[in-house]
């Protein structure tokens, strides 16, 4: 097996920055979710001085 990193790059910045966290993890070839705890900051400063405000999280609770 072979580790790999993703990366995003963003040219411009929105007013509203919405993220979504893929929890899922290959486990012996079958996808697994990852039940780990995920902390986050209530800012989150990005390059640019740019900084986004916590507004809202979505937790969804089930399985594949």
């Amino acid at each position: 097996m072979r580790w790999a990193n993703k990366q995003l790059s963003i040219e411009a910045y929105p007013k509203v920055l919405m993220l979504q966290l893929k929890r899922f993890k290959q486990v012996d070839g079958k996808k697994v979710k990852n039940n780990e705890v995920i902390q986050y900051p209530e800012v989150l400063e990005v390059p640019e001085g740019k900084r986004y405000r916590l507004n809202g999280v979505v937790v969804h609770e089930g399985s594949l």
